[in-house]
């Protein structure tokens, strides 16, 4: 029997055998560790270190496991608004794609750890740090996948691109270094709008484009398109008050001093938000968040421009946004972001009695802050 005694055992010294205990037992003592680091740090060791796929090993704690748990059985779901009884859901396929790709993985726990921080207000510290790690291990891991967009990660680049819409909407934690603003964060300094928020929206939009002939034949093929959704609702008049706001709009820059082109941009960005308000006022579908974000690419993209130099009228259509966006917050994920946005466009349009903007302004204050 082997007495355990360095650096070998005095039995087999004895017998004049080589000693197997080191062998059987490479983790057994409290000198295993340095035993194996000297093997690997000789030049003539037998054995090589072994080779590790860096590029797809991660290291989770119990707090993440609690996230994966949350986002199967409950942040899941009610992130993309999923009866139970489903047997196909999106949130589920989502988990299933980022088993093969880290960068989703690390956006779903992030989500989920943003949705246990609303609902456990009491752990909200851990949580909030919790989203912010994976958040930026997200947006730092799929840079790559963007750049060399393909079949093989369509799936998993859109899965991503529909959970970062939602997270921009959240207000986030402060102590996050992200390049994703929240809608609270838009407009920080004195100089021209950060409209980083709006132009994310745009270039996710463009990154579904570029995928959609692999999307079509992919896992959410069996998802319904936007379009199908829009395309069966009935729309049906405006009520009165927001009807009459939104022609106010139209009137302000009619008798302005802007080019025609402005005007007409003007004038798409309007038209899309009417049939926006019209779909969000009638449908009677519980998937009316889907049109809503979506408003944010259909605009054209000199109306970003617009909004980026914080031309007035351009603002005042925002601020009526920020009314649907409002209406919404049924999902929790767009809790707050309708009255963040109203905000920041007071903010720079000035809301006081002296602003000549104040009386387009009533209608959304009233609707999304409640305020006369």
């Amino acid at each position: 029997q082997c007495d355990e005694q360095k650096p070998s055992c005095r039995k087999c010294e004895l017998r004049g055998t080589s000693c197997l205990y080191t062998h059987k037992h490479p983790l057994g003592g409290a000198d295993a560790s340095s035993t194996l680091s000297s093997q690997k740090s000789a030049p003539n060791a037998s054995l090589p270190p072994p080779i590790l796929d860096t590029s797809r090993s991660t290291t989770f704690t119990m707090l993440d496991l609690e996230l994966v748990h949350s986002w199967t059985s409950t942040s899941g779901p009610v992130t993309f608004r999923e009866k139970p009884s489903n047997s196909s859901t999106f949130h589920l396929t989502c988990f299933e794609i980022a088993l093969q790709h880290p960068f989703l993985m690390h956006e779903i726990l992030s989500l989920s750890a943003l949705y246990l921080a609303q609902t456990k207000p009491e752990s909200v510290t851990p949580y909030n740090l919790a989203s912010t790690a994976h958040h930026d291990l997200a947006l730092s891991l799929s840079q790559p996948a963007f750049a060399t967009l393909s079949p093989l990660n369509a799936d998993a680049c859109f899965a991503f691109s529909m959970l970062l819409i939602a997270h921009l909407c959240i207000p986030q934690p402060t102590t996050s270094n992200r390049n994703s603003p929240p809608l609270s964060q838009i407009c920080q300094d004195s100089g021209p709008m950060h409209i980083q928020w709006i132009k994310m929206h745009r270039g996710i939009r463009a990154i579904r484009t570029a995928a959609s002939p692999w999307l079509a034949d992919g896992a959410f093929a069996q998802f319904s398109p936007l379009q199908d959704l829009i395309e069966t609702s009935t729309l049906k008049p405006l009520p009165l008050l927001e009807q009459q706001h939104l022609d106010s709009l139209a009137n302000v820059w009619v008798i302005s001093l802007h080019a025609d082109s402005v005007k007409e941009t003007l004038n798409e960005a309007l038209a899309e938000l009417r049939y926006l308000a019209s779909f969000i006022n009638t449908s009677e579908s519980d998937m009316k968040h889907i049109p809503a974000m979506a408003w944010l690419s259909s605009v054209p993209e000199e109306f970003v421009r617009l909004v980026e130099l914080q031309v007035p009228e351009a603002m005042l259509i925002l601020a009526s946004y920020a009314v649907y966006l409002k209406r919404i917050q049924y999902m929790w994920w767009c809790k707050g972001a309708g009255e963040a946005l109203l905000n920041v466009v007071m903010g720079v349009l000035g809301a006081d009695s002296k602003s000549k903007w104040k009386e387009y302004l009533r209608w959304p204050t009233r609707e999304a802050l409640g305020q006369r």
